[in-house]
């Protein structure tokens, strides 16, 4: 895919700049689909909306695809059900603890 080399590439540090403003920008993308999806009146005639979701559909798995690629993001699902278990278990973020107050 053009789009994986693009945003991985032979450098992947060089692209990361790129792959976070690639990452921003489709979750604005698809924070302003959900957005438009519970508009009581619609602005969109049902064939947009659904050119729009076939967008939405396409931008999200290219994410995931480029997450995957480039060691971004992780697929939890290619760990064995026990795996999982354990990092349940054992990797766990604490609440934050206020290190001093701003007045």
């Amino acid at each position: 895919m053009d789009y994986i080399a693009y945003f991985c590439g032979n450098d992947l540090e060089k692209n990361a700049q790129n792959r976070r403003l690639f990452y921003q920008l489709v979750g604005a993308f698809l924070r302003m689909f959900v957005e438009l999806n519970n508009l009581e009146k619609p602005i969109y005639s049902k064939e947009e909306m659904r050119q729009i979701k076939q967008e939405a559909q396409f931008y999200r798995h290219l994410q995931k695809m480029i997450g995957l690629n480039s060691g971004d993001s992780v697929d939890l699902k290619s760990y064995s059900e026990e795996m999982r278990r354990i990092l349940d278990a054992y990797i766990k973020a604490t609440d934050s603890e206020v290190l001093f107050q701003i007045e």
